[in-house]
């Protein structure tokens, strides 16, 4: 299949000549493809408070959970993973899909789970910091306010996808647990938008979540940068991340950022790609 012309306005600028990106299927620029599966909530009923493998759940203080700079409700709950606190409500599905990564080959760690005002705010401060020391481009802070980042409300979590395979098992596999993406630039930020299937719906989380397709927040088809808000930052492009195995030809850096962020360490529209390879890989019956 040949690449159409881009449209005008979606031609990276910063160029004499523009460069059209390389390795790449019709998805980077026309438009449809549409929403993708709906997140499930796969779960081991194991890892459920009273399963044979029960998460350990350790209760501390109460925190706060926010969602659009409104107070959602409290929590005590949470799940450790590798130091990273997880809200015991949303573990068991995270559990479920680490083990089953894992089963095939692939270890996902967290990096960043929930967030108190305080951490949120520290993101910020630290970015303006780097910023006005010439460390980092001088774009918005990409640091949601305090208040107004999901891993306040207890729904986010920041993963390793940079590692191994890891992302492009996430993007085949993550919505059987509920978990789809939702920042563009963020290749590594995931959301729990599940049914909750296993156990009852958290107080905090009734009014606003319900379960959401694959590509509701971020289209199948898009570029970063042009059709999203931000390109992607140069230390998270594949050819940074993983030099030895993404080359400088890589879309990431060929376009400077302004590529569809489905896109693989392998330069392949996943979607696409799994579409030839796995015909069926986005249907609830699918097993692999």
């Amino acid at each position: 299949m040949s690449n159409p012309p881009p449209p005008a306005n979606q031609v990276p600028s910063g160029s004499a000549a523009p460069v059209e990106p390389v390795q790449t299927t019709c998805a980077l620029f026309v438009s449809g493809g549409g929403p993708g599966p709906m997140a499930e909530s796969k779960v081991d009923l194991k890892y459920l408070p009273g399963g044979d493998d029960a998460l350990d759940v350790v209760s501390g203080g109460q925190e706060e959970l926010y969602r659009g700079g409104d107070r959602i409700g409290t929590t005590t709950d949470f799940v450790d993973f590798n130091s990273k606190k997880v809200v015991a409500e949303v573990a068991p599905y995270l559990q479920t899909m680490i083990s089953a990564a894992a089963a095939d080959g692939h270890t996902i760690s967290v990096t960043s789970g929930f967030r108190t005002m305080a951490k949120q705010q520290d993101l910020r401060d630290k970015w303006e910091e780097f910023k006005a020391r010439g460390k980092t481009p001088p774009v918005e802070n990409p640091a949601s306010r305090q208040g107004h980042s999901l891993h306040q409300a207890g729904i986010a979590v920041d993963l390793n996808v940079h590692h191994g395979g890891v992302f492009k098992w996430m993007v085949k596999h993550a919505w059987k647990y509920g978990f789809v993406r939702s920042t563009a630039d963020e290749r590594w930020h995931w959301e729990y938008w599940g049914n909750w299937e296993g156990q009852e719906k958290p107080r905090w989380a009734e009014g606003w979540h319900s379960p959401k397709t694959m590509f509701s927040m971020i289209q199948r088809n898009h570029q970063c940068g042009v059709t999203t808000t931000r390109a992607i930052n140069q230390k998270y492009w594949w050819n940074t991340k993983q030099p030895s195995v993404a080359t400088a030809n890589h879309t990431d850096a060929r376009t400077r950022g302004k590529t569809n962020s489905w896109i693989g360490v392998d330069d392949t529209h996943l979607p696409s790609k799994f579409d030839t390879e796995s015909p069926g890989w986005d249907s609830p019956t699918a097993t692999t």
